[in-house]
């Protein structure tokens, strides 16, 4: 992650919005972040993790959003922007708002989460920073920005719970493949079974069933070309047959044909004629009669729509003498609304000249309050600055009394070179006589086998050959008596007349007679037996000696080396003796020396423990002159809201215009609201019932309108439309007298037989064609006829005789069919039984490959493993800088149980608990793991850069390890990290780069400068 811009609005102590541009101070590698204790330099790093995570360690989730928001604002407002995952630049946003009726209460907190794609601000699903960052808020905040006073918690952590945080930093959970093994094997076992199912099925397809089928198929074939040639005669004979009878049948079937349409010839003359009467009356009459229909039946529903019309106005005239009596009666009331609307705003003047003499009352008993408390804080802040200045002076005393610790380092240091040349020494002599005791074993192995050490390996390599030759041979004779002993059981079962399951023949003229070979066959299985044994032995005697021959040359190299190591240690130990300068020391009384250093340990460990208390109470002071500040500010505001609430109370007091302001002092709220609400709801019922008459009004006159124009429309319709059925009846009298029709109903007779025309003279057509061409097929049909003579019962014969070839050439078809089905069945499922023989040899050793992972992978034991790799490894990339702060004095190792200890090479490289640093060195140890374990996550974001954040700690180091810790720093910006710091001490900002001042004014806040 890189930060790239802040802002903070209402946060704490930041009144007003305040921004940081990171990118000016990223680019310097190495920024710190600068002010006074309780300026407000913290909840910057608090801004960005409660922006990413919605959480903070300063407060629980109680009441959080009030306390986290500035007494003086009324809203909180947090944007954090950065390089995230693949170099994306993300948004994360926090805001929430104070409720403007109940102070104490602020609404929902709201987070929101961006990624900028092609530069538009497009939102996240999820405002969880864990997806995009990679890390949870605890382990953020372990490795990459680390709150005041959490800096050393991965140090503290126990080997389980470091063990989780490693499993999600460095995603171990990969590594526990045990499920995965397990869940493989079931898969691998399924399969087996499955296999060994299919290979039961498939037992009974052999070779011997795959011959037995082709002969008996090609038979088959042999049989099929002789029915063939005789079912292709008959058939030719039965199709002639079948063309004579169907003549015959034909010619009887046409004939019934047209002796049944000469019977329906009357009918269909008789409905030709009714056609053309329908036809002629429907053009004649059909058009008027419809129009004089419609004509009647608009006349009747005219007169009635009249009739209608006429009575609607009657209702209307009676409606506007009612609607004229109310008008009268309402004017009344309405001229009284007027006085009652300023009783109204009187009113409501009332109700809020009591709430703002409430309102005055109310921060008047604050001010008190407040008075108070400012008293009692200033005599705490008078009494806590004389014990910080009583505290200083006996730490300063303290110091003067305290012994060079450069001079006791370099003593210390001495000694315990010293002591651990004389160590090496020892240890060196040890190993040599230990290595010439094993060189003496390792030839008991040549002797015990009767072996020469420099032909060792040849002699061995013979006898393998030569019993691998020996095995060869034996496995021969082994395979000549196995086929030897076949042949004599095929040869005991042959008979004459049953088939010989090689050859196949019937006729075994010269039966083989051999002597049983089993019990030579069982020697021979004995001796390769015995054989097999011994190669294995041989090859196990091979290997012994390959390992022992490795460890010979070994052994003889490190003997060497360790021989020379001896040889350099006497010479170090004697050039560090003469290196012994100090006088005030003996170099052979150590214990003297010792008196001394745990002397000046004491009073070095009583100053860090003054330094502890003055830092406590430097920060109650500060809190107290916060606290101070921030109440003498509050008060200038109620004093202020005070001023402003008397102006309102005389304001309020001189717009009252009928009121006396007194008779309503003693009135509650709920009498004045409810003789205001009374008063409310007579004016705008006048005002509504007002309102609706005249709309009523203007309604009824509108229709009064209306009605009369459509009566009159109305009345000319009607007499229009009783002319035109006048007309529409003359018509229709006059063509019924034209086409000698006597009534009406004549002609609607007709009419109603509906006949569909078209459909009629396409019957008519289609029978007259079917007739002539009936005709004409009889006489061709009697001429193909004439000399053909019909015999039934040959026919039957034929067709039955037929039959049965068909019948027996099908069954014939149909059983080559199933032969050669047999057989290409019979190949895929050999194939497919090779194939599944050979997939379950595969399975079978991969069953046993996974047994075996499943072991190994069994519990946490490889996840452990691997975690405890990535913590030695973190071990090592901390000591390069751990150990140079140290002055080589400490190094961090990790025990049995996944814990940290310090190795303290002063003292005999003894291995001793962390927690036995002083402050300053746990500092180190912490800042060196942090940054060991910032540049191994730095690959899980994908990031060109990497960013890390230390709150605090400096105050704890001398002058030198400050010099070693900035050296440290400033390397970080070779390796493309950037590191920033946040302290109250303004000598390191002279030696930083670039950096943030935090200033708290009384009446702003904290303010943010950048320099």
């Amino acid at each position: 992650m890189l930060p790239i811009y802040l802002s903070i609005d209402g946060l704490y102590s930041y009144k007003t919005k305040q921004e940081i541009d990171f990118t000016r101070l990223t680019e310097a590698g190495l920024f710190g972040i600068f002010g006074k204790v309780g300026s407000g330099k913290s909840s910057i790093l608090e801004a960005m993790t409660f922006a990413l995570y919605g959480d903070t360690n300063r407060l629980n989730s109680k009441n959080r959003a009030y306390n986290m928001m500035n007494l003086n604002t009324d809203h909180l407002k947090i944007v954090f922007e950065f390089i995230g995952k693949e170099n994306k630049k993300y948004s994360f946003e926090a805001g929430w708002k104070r409720n403007g009726k109940n102070f104490e209460k602020v609404s929902t907190i709201e987070r929101k989460a961006y990624v900028y794609e092609n530069g538009i601000k497009i939102p996240l699903e999820s405002n969880d920073a864990e997806a995009v960052i990679g890390i949870s808020y605890k382990n953020f905040n372990r490795t990459v920005i680390v709150p005041q006073g959490q800096f050393k918690e991965f140090l503290e952590l126990k080997g389980t719970d470091r063990s989780i945080m490693m499993k999600e930093l460095f995603n171990l959970d990969r590594y526990d493949l045990y499920q995965k093994a397990a869940d493989l094997k079931s898969v691998n076992q399924s399969a087996v079974e499955q296999i060994q199912g299919s290979l039961q099925i498939l037992t009974d397809y052999t070779e011997e069933t795959f011959t037995a089928l082709t002969q008996n198929l090609e038979h088959k074939e042999a049989s099929l070309i002789l029915k063939e040639k005789e079912f292709t005669v008959k058939e030719e004979e039965i199709n002639k047959l079948h063309e004579m009878k169907k003549l015959q049948s034909d010619l009887i079937e046409r004939r019934q044909e047209l002796e049944l349409m000469k019977q329906q010839k009357q009918a269909i003359t008789d409905l030709k004629q009714r056609v053309i009467l329908f036809e002629k009356t429907e053009k004649t009459f059909k058009n008027l009669l419809e129009a004089f229909e419609k004509e009647s039946d608009n006349f009747q529903r005219q007169k009635e729509a009249l009739k209608d019309t006429e009575e609607k106005l009657s209702k209307k005239k009676a409606q506007t003498e009612d609607v004229a009596s109310e008008f009268e009666k309402i004017n009344d009331e309405i001229s009284k609304n007027e006085y009652y609307k300023i009783l109204i705003a009187d009113l409501e003047n009332m109700l809020s000249y009591k709430k703002q003499l409430g309102e005055l009352d109310t921060i008047n008993n604050r001010l008190q309050k407040a008075a108070v408390f400012i008293e009692n804080t200033k005599k705490n802040l008078d009494s806590k600055q004389k014990e910080l200045t009583l505290k200083k002076e006996k730490t300063e005393y303290l110091k003067r009394q305290k012994a060079d610790t450069g001079l006791l380092f370099a003593v210390e240091a001495w000694f315990q070179k010293n002591k651990t040349l004389n160590q090496h020494l020892e240890q060196s002599l040890k190993t040599i006589a230990d290595k010439e005791v094993m060189q003496t074993e390792l030839q008991q192995f040549f002797i015990e086998h009767q072996l020469k050490p420099e032909t060792a390996k040849e002699t061995l390599m013979q006898r393998n050959l030569e019993l691998k030759e020996q095995i060869h041979q034996t496995q021969q004779h082994i395979n000549q008596l196995n086929v030897q002993k076949q042949l004599v059981q095929y040869a005991d079962e042959l008979h004459n007349g049953i088939p010989c399951p090689l050859c196949g023949s019937e006729d075994h003229p010269h039966i083989m007679k051999s002597s049983d070979v089993t019990e030579r066959l069982q020697e021979f299985d004995l001796q390769y037996e015995k054989l097999s044994k011994n190669l294995d032995q041989l090859i196990q005697l091979q290997n012994q000696l390959e390992i022992i021959t490795g460890k010979t040359e070994l052994l003889h190299h490190d003997l060497k080396n360790e021989k020379d190591t001896k040889e350099a240690t006497l010479a170090s130990l004697k050039k560090h003796q003469e290196a012994f300068i100090w006088d005030d020391f003996d170099a052979e009384d150590y214990t003297t020396f010792h008196t001394v250093k745990e002397t000046s340990q004491k009073i070095e460990k009583e100053i860090e423990n003054h330094e502890i208390e003055l830092k406590s109470i430097n920060s109650e002071v500060e809190k107290l002159q916060g606290e101070l500040e921030k109440y003498t500010s509050a008060v200038k505001n109620i004093e202020k809201d005070a001023s402003q609430k008397i102006g309102s109370i005389g304001q309020l007091k001189e717009a009252f215009k009928q009121l006396n302001t007194e008779d309503y002092l003693n009135l509650t709220k709920e009498d004045i609201v409810s003789k205001k609400e009374k008063i409310t709801e007579t004016v705008q019922t006048n005002e509504k019932r007002y309102t609706t008459l005249i709309a009523l009004k203007e309604k009824v006159q509108t229709d009064m309108i209306r009605l009369e124009y459509q009566k009159t429309s109305q009345e000319k319709s009607v007499a229009e439309i009783e002319n035109a059925v006048r007309t529409y009846s003359t018509s229709i009298q006059l063509l019924l007298h034209q086409n000698n029709f006597e009534t009406i109903e004549e002609v609607l007779a007709i009419l109603s037989l509906n006949l569909d025309t078209e459909t009629c003279h396409k019957e008519i057509r289609e029978f007259e064609d079917r007739f002539h061409l009936t005709e004409h097929t009889v006489a061709q049909l009697e001429e193909k006829t004439k000399n053909q003579q019909w015999d039934a019962s040959y026919y039957d014969a034929v067709l039955l005789n037929y039959q049965q070839l068909k019948e027996g050439r099908e069954i014939l078809i149909g059983e080559i069919k199933s032969v050669k089905d047999q057989l290409e069945e019979h190949k895929k499922r050999s194939t497919e039984k090779k194939k599944l023989s050979e997939q379950l040899e595969q399975l079978d050793l991969r069953s046993k490959n996974l047994s075996v992972l499943m072991n190994l992978f069994k519990g946490s034991g490889f996840v452990n493993f691997i975690s405890t790799q990535y913590l030695e490894e973190l071990c090592c990339i901390a000591n390069q800088r751990f150990e140079r702060l140290t002055r080589g004095q400490l190094t961090l190792v990790i025990n049995e149980d996944n814990d940290f200890e310090v190795v303290d090479h002063l003292n005999s490289d003894r291995q001793r608990s962390v927690k036995t640093l002083s402050g300053g060195q746990f500092f180190q140890a912490s800042l060196c793991l942090a940054l060991a374990l910032a540049e191994n996550t730095r690959s899980l974001n994908k990031n060109e850069k990497n960013f890390f954040f230390i709150d605090e700690g400096f105050g704890t180091q001398d002058n030198e390890s400050v010099n070693l810790i900035f050296e440290t720093l400033n390397n970080l910006r070779n390796e493309n990290r950037i590191v920033g710091i946040i302290s109250h001490v303004e000598e390191l900002q002279e030696r930083i780069p670039a950096s943030v001042s935090v200033v708290k004014d009384s009446e702003r806040g904290s303010l943010i400068k950048i320099n």
